[in-house]
């Protein structure tokens, strides 16, 4: 720039509007040069705002795990034990109810006959009342199946049935695991309320009345079975953050639509496929 402006103050006779062998003007470079300036702050500007974002969800996950820490160390003993024996007996009276869910169940396999049908039921109560399903019911719920061992509710208050078993086992599995981690064997204290999971899903999948309802119980035991096996391969592959991840992603969709390229093809696949074996040679062969 410097040696560009002694030029046009010294020398008169200077061609300015002269090109070079790309057929751009000096001015033209100038007005390339600032823009190139330009998009460069730019660039610099979107890569300050995605550390910033970087940093801020690190820093929130560090104030959850410090408050979780605090409010762990800041309890007793007496209290932790004590909390303890609550949620192992709401845990117990959940599970129990998967064994055993209220109305019963049926003792044989249902007919078309009514008469037949009102001595297999184990109790007769309002729950198990045909009145309650209308047809938008069995549509998405599935017709009662009315076999052996299945409960005798119908699908909409098993709905409700399931969906309340299931917020507060959840929950109380949650807090018993928070509670746990504190000791040196949470591992081994665990794993049997991970297998105590598994088992309550599939106690709720034989005691669906409808097979929709059963698919769903079954989705959660084989979702949960294969948990550990997933969090494994999750932790193995994806060793790079999830946000560069998709930064990169975004970034070569941008390219594939300046080249006037579709965002789904085979480069598609050899880029997530660079990924896997990404992280799995970084996580068995570091870089010294």
């Amino acid at each position: 720039m410097q040696a560009l402006k002694l030029l046009l103050d010294s020398q008169l006779w200077l061609h300015v509007k002269a090109k070079d062998s790309e057929g751009l003007t000096a001015l033209q470079i100038l007005n390339d040069a600032s823009r190139r300036g330009v998009n460069r702050n730019r660039n610099a500007s979107e890569e300050v705002d995605t550390k910033i974002k970087q940093l801020t969800d690190k820093v929130i996950f560090e104030r959850i795990r410090v408050v979780g820490d605090r409010t762990r160390h800041s309890m007793s003993v007496d209290m932790i034990n004590t909390m303890l024996v609550i949620m192992a007996l709401v845990i117990t009276a959940i599970y129990t109810s998967s064994l055993s869910p209220p109305g019963g169940v049926w003792q044989e396999n249902g007919s078309d006959d009514n008469t037949s049908k009102s001595n297999t039921i184990s109790h007769v109560n309002h729950l198990s009342n045909k009145k309650f399903v209308n047809t938008s019911d069995i549509w998405i719920f599935g017709d009662k199946s009315e076999r052996a061992g299945t409960t005798i509710m119908n699908q909409k208050i098993y709905g409700v049935f399931w969906f309340l078993n299931l917020a507060t086992f959840g929950f109380t599995d949650l807090v018993t695991v928070f509670l746990l981690s504190s000791f040196h064997l949470f591992l081994i204290l665990a794993i049997p309320l991970y297998m105590l999971i598994i088992s309550y899903f599939c106690s709720m999948t034989i005691l669906a009345p409808t097979i929709p309802w059963a698919y769903v119980n079954l989705f959660f035991m084989v979702l949960f079975g294969f948990f550990p096996f997933l969090l494994f391969f999750s932790l193995l592959v994806f060793s790079k953050s999830i946000r560069q991840t998709i930064d990169e992603i975004r970034y070569r969709n941008r390219m594939r639509e300046a080249l006037g390229m579709k965002f789904l093809g085979p480069g598609t696949l050899v880029f997530c496929s660079q990924y896997i074996l990404d992280g799995i040679f970084g996580l068995w062969m570091p870089s010294a």
